[in-house]
């Protein structure tokens, strides 16, 4: 099969690429640092400001959510309304009542109102509320999807309460499932729960109905359905189904840790990823678009996050006054060349011009009408004519080198102007 190749036309162009997209600015109003000191401090650092976007910090962190969920995990949140742990042993007991009338159609369905209560849950239930539901689970799995279904469904029924205990109420059919479980328990695998520090410390933290010690950062989790709880001071409490597959991650992080991470350039791969998902599109991240974030404590500082190095480069701010006094020293140094060049161009000319039009007067008067006294006017005019010419010669030789200086002052002017005003300086590894 023949190729189609693009069609060029004789002496037309090609089409110049695209502009790269505008670069994206992150900034905090709420620190004093709103968007026309972002611009102003922006203009006065890169020297322009056409077509960048600057967003505020609430597009990316509402301040009607308290807590950022982030990870390769599953998290389900509730969608309807509050249930208290009353309600939900109740919905429990219904999938029960209905698989001991052996109608089990009807206890999927009781389940799955039960499964969508889980993370309404408005109280923290026992330990042995979620083995009973998570055991529950397996025996409905067991009639609808089998023997392996059931099996990880009493697993994580056994993972949330290790003391449970086969019902004698169910099928012995249902028996070796259990019984494998309680064996492949002792060997789930491991997923991760990471939590900021505000998390636990302005509020209690639970895990499968436990509460989870205040000094944690990271915990490991068994592969499997968890419900992650956290009541925030003064707040209600928040409830969350995590499905985590071995090797996975969900991390809690409080509003106000993320929002400092992000700002201050020290955002990790998850929480950068979150940020530029909320305000750069796809098209934009695919065509290399950069985030920049301003210190709020200081609207002069802004971090960019490089795509091609997955990084963040941080603002210093001795890097930069270092990097901006090298520039005023090279603008004073252009300012130098150019008046001192200028300057120099202009003796230069007047000694030239003073030396060349004395050069031609004594020509004049050696070769002028009166050729009977030629002899005795070169003899006497010469050294002076010599020396004139000598006088026009460096007076052309300064403007020549004035001009040089002049002209090599006025790249070195520019570019030390630039540098005097940038926020920032060359990468350094």
């Amino acid at each position: 099969m023949s190729r189609a190749l693009p069609l060029i036309v004789a002496g037309q162009r090609p089409p110049a690429p695209p502009p790269p997209p505008a670069p994206v600015v992150v900034f905090d109003p709420a620190e004093g640092a709103g968007e026309q000191a972002t611009r102003d401090a922006w203009l006065d650092q890169f020297g322009r400001d056409a077509q960048v976007r600057f967003v505020s910090a609430e597009t990316v962190f509402p301040a009607t959510s308290q807590l950022v969920l982030l990870g390769d995990a599953a998290v389900a949140s509730c969608d309807g309304d509050p249930v208290d742990a009353a309600g939900f042993s109740a919905l429990t007991d219904a999938v029960a009542d209905k698989l001991a009338m052996m109608e089990y159609l009807e206890a999927a369905t009781a389940l799955s109102e039960a499964e969508a209560a889980l993370p309404c849950l408005s109280e923290t239930p026992t330990t042995d509320a979620l083995g009973r539901h998570h055991f529950l689970r397996g025996v409905v799995a067991f009639y609808g999807d089998g023997h392996e279904a059931a099996v990880d469904r009493f697993e994580e029924a056994l993972l949330a309460s290790p003391f449970l205990q086969w019902d004698e109420r169910f099928p012995p059919p249902l028996r070796p499932a259990f019984d494998e479980a309680v064996t492949s328990a002792l060997a789930a695998g491991s997923a991760f729960l990471g939590v900021s520090g505000r998390i636990t410390a302005e509020g209690g933290l639970w895990l499968d109905g436990l509460p989870v010690d205040r000094r944690t950062r990271t915990t490991t989790l068994f592969e499997g359905t968890h419900l992650v709880q956290w009541r925030p001071e003064g707040a209600g409490l928040m409830s969350w189904i995590v499905h985590a597959g071995e090797g996975q991650s969900v991390e809690l992080v409080h509003r106000a840790d993320a929002m400092a991470q992000l700002l201050t350039g020290g955002a990790g791969a998850a929480l950068t990823d979150y940020a530029m998902a909320r305000v750069l599109a796809p098209v934009e991240r695919e065509a290399g678009a950069r985030l920049f974030v301003a210190q709020p404590w200081d609207v002069t500082l802004f971090h960019e996050f490089d795509n091609a190095g997955q990084r963040w480069w941080l603002a210093d701010i001795d890097a930069i006054e270092d990097w901006r006094a090298s520039g005023r020293r090279m603008r004073g140094a252009g300012i130098g060349m150019l008046a001192g060049g200028l300057a120099t161009f202009i003796i230069g000319g007047a000694v030239g011009i003073d030396g060349y039009v004395y050069a031609a007067d004594t020509r004049s008067l050696i070769y002028g009408d009166d050729l009977i006294g030629l002899r005795s006017d070169f003899d006497a005019l010469a050294p002076s004519f010599n020396e004139a010419r000598r006088q026009a010669g460096v007076g052309v030789g300064l403007s020549v080198v004035g001009g040089v200086v002049a002209i090599a002052g006025v790249p070195l002017l520019a570019t030390g102007h630039q540098r005097a005003r940038s926020g920032k300086p060359p990468r350094r590894d």
